[in-house]
């Protein structure tokens, strides 16, 4: 059974400093959400240019496919073995940037949360 602490009830100051206070928070982040879109953008343009050039490189080995030539398949393979740690790094930005935008729209809900609630607590009083 999970239990709650007790908290008293909202005023309406309470709420609009809560307001403020998730709204200063947002700065915040919207600052680090550039930030890892930056790195995003950097990531993907490292992968994509170390991936073709992996491509490239591996076009020019002999392979073990038709005629000692590589296949699309196995340049494909090389390329991405190549360039493991990019797309790595790639993905991780990626995933800061989601983390960001999904922090936004949380605090975004909240906001409006604590609007309806300001709202009824005026009608209220």
């Amino acid at each position: 059974m999970t239990t709650y602490a007790y908290r008293p009830p909202l005023t309406q100051v309470a709420v609009e400093e809560r307001i403020v206070d998730i709204s200063d928070a947002m700065e915040t982040v919207v600052e680090e959400l550039a930030k890892f879109s930056d790195e995003a953008a950097e990531a993907e343009v490292d992968y994509k240019v170390g991936y073709a050039s992996a491509i490239l490189a591996a076009g020019m080995q002999p392979g073990a496919g038709r005629g000692g030539k590589m296949t699309e398949g196995d340049k494909d393979a090389t390329a991405t073995v190549e360039v493991e740690h990019l797309l790595r790094s790639r993905l991780i930005a990626e995933a800061r940037h989601e983390v960001s935008i999904e922090k936004l729209r949380t605090m975004r809900a909240r906001i409006s949360a604590l609007q309806s609630l300001s709202a009824n607590l005026r009608h209220m009083t």
